[in-house]
């Protein structure tokens, strides 16, 4: 039960990691509908650049990459273009799903997926803490992505809460005309 549970936790991760973006987007007043195409572009350049390199570290890299250049085609379509934030993003969503699924036939050369075998990041036990019952192996063995998005969390709570740029952040979302008044 406790392996299940640690894997749950895991496996969540990368959501948690968006939701941090969709909340700072949302609260900015903007509605992150691009958001599930931008995670599938990074795990697609993720996945592809780990196992192109044979490294961990080039996949973390590339899948900041991907998911950020789905985001700024997003955020150029809607700002400069003036396109509906809607339309857009679900766009990005299905252009995503599609692209990836066409490019991973083509890295196979036959038309078929390709099977990518990676290993995960390895946990970093936290001494001491690891090694509690129960709660030892479920949170402090965790890999570095997971303490990241944990931290994260608190983080924009405290961004969003304590400082003069997350109220502006908040108000800005919330009434735009009287911030630029």
């Amino acid at each position: 039960m406790i392996d299940f549970l640690a894997a749950a936790i895991r496996i969540a991760t990368p959501l948690m990691l968006a939701a941090l973006g969709g909340i700072l987007s949302e609260r900015a007043g903007v509605f992150a509908v691009g958001l599930e195409g931008m995670m599938l572009m990074g795990a697609f350049s993720s996945a592809v650049g780990a196992w192109a390199s044979s490294s961990s570290l080039v996949g973390v890299g590339l899948a900041l990459a991907g998911g950020a250049a789905i985001g700024v085609v997003i955020a150029i379509v809607t700002v400069r273009y003036r396109a509906d934030n809607m339309v857009t993003g679900l766009t990005a969503n299905i252009v995503a799903a599609g692209l990836t699924s066409y490019l991973l036939r083509v890295l196979s050369g036959r038309g078929q997926p390709i099977a990518i075998h990676l290993t995960p990041l390895p946990p970093w036990p936290i001494p001491g803490l690891a090694d509690l019952p129960v709660v030892g192996p479920l949170l402090f063995a965790l890999p570095p992505l997971t303490y990241l998005a944990i931290v994260g969390c608190f983080a924009l709570d405290v961004f969003l809460r304590r400082t003069q740029a997350g109220l502006t952040l908040r108000a800005t979302g919330e009434n735009p005309e009287a911030v630029f008044a």
